[in-house]
């Protein structure tokens, strides 16, 4: 029989049992849904949101005169969910025709159980316009910023690459990242139940900070000559590369670096690129060494001229022959037999005997001082990575032999912008200058401008001893010197050629058939002390059918120099070479006392069109250049007779114009 009472009892017990867990349920729901747990929350976002970071847009170079030569800007890059892509082949495909990117990679991607897979980054406008015209179900677009290179191969060793992130990695570009980068961003990405993409999260989304800007010390128009004629000599003598600097000798400002072959930033990654271009990103004026020949012969005399001995002192030259122990001999280069000679007839003729003379007259530590002083063997200090300091053995390891042939540049390494910033301090006055690329820094949220300002390394020898050693410079530019073929007609030019052996480094010794041919000089020779000088180094590299420096990379020089005239007219000086050309009778006369006519017989032409150009003088066609924006390459002096783009011919801005002119001419 059944007790009612014991069965109403249970039914109780259950009824508050089921009550209980009724309220536990609704009170745990209404905890959850109403009482604010940031825990929870947190949870929550990690399910139904993904975090993408992005790079902020870069920072701007710009050359001196706040022309574009990098950029950054916005496009597209291509994402894809997975989990909501069904036949993940067929998307593969169809994403591997739009992208270039291979079906068989993207599929992989597919196939992984994430909810974002990258697809292909800073992908062309072109694909961008295709996909959203032509969407696809669980693939989207993502706009970061991509860095264009506006002239494209222009000083692309000096400005650098960045890599598919935004950063730097070679060059300006990676020596100032953290300048540049500015502060990255993250993107929210909103996903559903099922874990498919569907929005952004204009909410979540914390704004980048762009990158600061550079005003680079390069001048656009001159890199651009610079690169040009680099080429040209280049290929003329079939190298294998070359380097060009064109330096501020007062400031120490890099205002034109070439390197040939160049290369595209625009459309290459060494991580990708053909082996055979290994290091073609490199900047070699600033991260190699290399045995700088008799170009270093300069620096030996301004040791001996520190040390007492003057220019006017003689040596003799041993007719071509000198052994400097039993065991080592000396020969001169190309079988000259010279001998006495002046020590400023050394720096001219170039001799290696009479070098290695002066060397063992002065003696080692005071050569080895002067070495160290001049910056060789340490860093000098330009604001750029990777610099390399070249290689100066201990002086207690120097030998006889060391001494004599490291007077004439074997036996040590220097870099580019060692030599060019040694003979800008000859050229200056005897002041080591710390050399730079980075004129200003502009920041993005200010506008404040911090400017790097000259800097004076120190005094490497007095200011009456770079007087005397570029008067024994200039002598090297005369019809019977080394540096004819570098000398400019109406602006005195210092310098001195530099042809040397390429060591042997598996096998020690010298390579017979491989030569850097180089050209160190800096003009006007003769201006005033606060007149700007400039600075160039040329090398040709391994140069075939011909590697005397006298005819390979002088009249480079000399082509360079007249870029470099035009680019940055002297203060009166061209001025007054001009006037002199035109009038001989005035010749006799010292040069700085002389002034320059008014500019008369303006050049008349119609807006747009090219105007006839014969009869004028240089000064007026280049007047006209400028005013044009026309690339002009002059021959000759005098009066114009030919111009290659003819009368009333539409001008273009940036157009090339060679003008010959006859000092003679009707």
């Amino acid at each position: 029989m059944i007790n009612l009472g014991y069965l109403r009892f249970r039914i109780l017990v259950i009824f508050f049992i089921a009550i209980f867990f009724f309220l536990f349920i609704v009170g745990r729901a209404l905890q959850l849904q109403v009482v604010p747990n940031q825990k929870l929350r947190e949870l929550a976002s990690r399910q139904y949101k993904t975090a993408v970071t992005l790079s902020a847009q870069r920072g701007t170079f710009y050359d001196r005169h706040m022309n574009e030569l990098a950029i950054s800007r916005k496009v597209g890059s291509i994402f894809a969910n997975p989990k909501t892509i069904k036949n993940k082949r067929a998307v593969a495909l169809r994403l591997s025709g739009l992208t270039g990117v291979s079906a068989s990679k993207i599929l992989q991607k597919l196939k992984l159980k994430k909810s974002f897979v990258w697809i292909d980054r800073l992908v062309e406008d072109s694909v961008t316009a295709r996909l959203l015209a032509k969407p696809i179900l669980g693939v989207g677009l993502i706009y970061e910023y991509k860095r264009f290179y506006n002239n494209q191969e222009l000083a692309s060793q000096v400005l650098g690459l960045t890599d598919i992130d935004s950063q730097g990695i070679e060059g300006v570009e990676y020596g100032y990242n953290p300048v540049l980068q500015g502060q990255k961003k993250s993107l929210a990405l909103l996903r559903d139940a099922y874990g498919r993409i569907v929005s952004l999260d204009e909410t979540l989304f914390m704004e980048s900070q762009e990158g600061h800007s550079l005003v680079l010390s390069l001048d656009k128009s001159l890199q651009f000559s610079v690169e040009k004629e680099l080429e040209a000599q280049a290929q003329k003598f079939k190298a294998k590369n070359g380097l060009a600097i064109v330096q501020n000798a007062q400031t120490g400002e890099i205002l034109a670096m070439a390197h040939y072959p160049f290369f595209n930033p625009n459309r290459f990654h060494p991580r990708v690129s053909d082996p055979s271009q290994k290091g073609l990103w490199k900047n070699r004026s600033v991260v190699e060494a290399f045995e700088p020949g008799s170009t270093f012969k300069v620096i030996l005399a301004a040791a001996a001229l520190e040390e007492g001995v003057s220019p006017q002192d003689t040596f003799f030259c041993e007719q071509g022959f000198f052994r400097v122990n039993r065991k080592d001999a000396i020969r001169e280069a190309q079988s000259h037999k010279y001998g006495w000679l002046t020590l400023s007839d050394i720096l001219k003729y170039s001799s290696n005997i009479c070098a290695a003379k002066v060397a063992l007259q002065i003696g080692k530590e005071a050569f080895y001082r002067k070495i160290v002083e001049f910056g060789f063997g340490g860093r000098i200090g330009i604001d750029v990575p990777g610099e390399a300091s070249g290689i100066v053995r201990p002086l207690k390891t120097w030998e006889k032999i060391d001494l004599s042939t490291i007077s004439f540049g074997q036996g040590i390494s220097v870099t580019a912008l060692q030599l060019v910033s040694s003979f800008s301090a000859i050229a200056n006055g005897g002041k080591l200058m710390k050399p730079f690329l980075v004129k200003k820094i502009i920041d993005a949220n200010t506008g404040e401008i911090q400017e790097t300002k000259p800097q004076i390394l120190h005094q490497v020898m007095s200011a009456e001893t770079a007087k005397k050693l570029t008067g024994m410079l200039k002598t090297v530019m005369e019809k019977d010197g080394t540096g004819y073929f570098a000398s400019l007609d109406d602006t005195p030019v210092a310098g001195k050629t530099g042809t040397a052996q390429k060591p042997n480094l598996e096998k020690g010794g010298y390579l017979l058939n491989k030569h850097l041919s180089s050209f160190l000089g800096f003009f006007p020779a003769e201006a005033e002390a606060d007149e700007p000088k400039y600075t160039i180094l040329v090398l040709i590299d391994e140069p075939q059918k011909q590697y005397y420096a006298s005819l390979v990379a002088a009249p480079l020089f000399k082509a360079i120099a007249l870029h470099t005239l035009r680019t940055f007219p002297q203060r009166d000086l061209s001025q007054r070479s001009f006037a002199l050309r035109a009038q001989d009778d005035i010749l006799k006369n010292d040069y700085r006392k002389l002034t320059v006519p008014a500019p008369s017989n303006l050049l008349e032409e119609k807006e747009g069109l090219m105007p006839d150009l014969k009869g004028k003088s240089m000064r007026q066609v280049l007047e006209f250049a400028q005013k044009a924006g026309l690339i002009m390459n002059v021959k000759g002096s005098g009066i114009a007779v030919s111009q290659s783009i003819p009368q009333s011919t539409p001008l273009v801005r940036g157009q090339r114009c060679s003008v010959t002119f006859k000092p003679n001419a009707p």
